[in-house]
This record gives structure tokens, sequence and C-alpha cells, in this order.
């Protein structure tokens, strides 16, 4: 399985729509001999949003145990808050899932320096996320 999300904002400003991210996601499982069964997709949501459609759909499925990995392009296309990025990661733990990242592709959520490592990127991509809408405020 794979989840992948883009804000409007995000999609116009930085180009990496879905398509671009499902592209990413299948060319890593490819070079991991892994197969993508199906794709949660979220689009023009907030990234801070815990309640976003497709993201509930997985963490359900999760629940169910129809779930043993979850595939995500990069680490802001989960969450661009690190309190629910973090939060996510916990509950797949809980559930059994692992979770793959295409563009740290040796990410190794049982080494406590692959954590921290993840933890850095998901704490400057929640500031972009504030500096964002702080423009946009003053717009």
């Amino acid at each position: 399985m794979a989840y992948c999300w883009v804000s409007t904002l995000e999609q116009r400003k930085n180009g990496y729509g879905i398509d671009i991210q499902i592209r990413d996601v299948g060319r890593f499982a490819e070079s991991q001999g892994l197969k993508v069964w199906r794709f949660y997709r979220d689009e023009g949501e907030s990234g801070v949003l815990e309640n976003r459609r497709a993201l509930r759909r997985l963490l359900r499925d999760c629940r169910a145990g129809r779930v043993e990995a979850v595939i995500i392009p990069s680490l802001d296309r989960l969450s661009r808050d690190l309190r629910l990025s973090e939060n996510l990661f916990w509950q797949f733990a809980n559930l059994g899932v692992q979770v793959l990242i295409a563009d740290m592709p040796n990410y190794n959520a049982g080494d406590r320096r692959d954590v921290l490592i993840r933890q850095i990127p998901d704490a400057i991509a929640e500031e972009n996320r504030k500096e964002i809408v702080e423009r946009l405020w003053k717009g």
C-alpha cells in the first residue's frame, strides 16, 4: 500500500503532484522488489488535518490487518505537523505496519538514530508550513 497527499498550494508551488508521487513510490517499490496494491490519495487537503479521507481509510485498513507496509514518497507527504506525523508513525508501529519512505530508502524505524534523522526534517516541514501560512496572512 502507499499513501500520497498534496495540498492545492503545495502542488502549485512545487509541482510535486500526486502523479509524480505515484511515480516515485512505484520506482521505489520496484527497486525494493515490492508491489503496490493500492494507493491511498488525499488531494487538496491541509497536511495538518488528521481527518483526511484517504488517511482515515488507510488507518482503518491497518487496524483491520489488511496492511503490512505502507510506502510514502517523502516525509512531508505524510504530514506537515510534527505531532501528527509522530502520532501516525506511533500508530503504524503499534499496528505492526512497516513504514517505508521512498526518498529515505535505508530508513530503519528500529534504529533510534534513523528515527532522529526522520524527526528533524519533519520539524523543518512543519516550520515551512507555518512560514507559508504567515506569508499568506500578511498577504
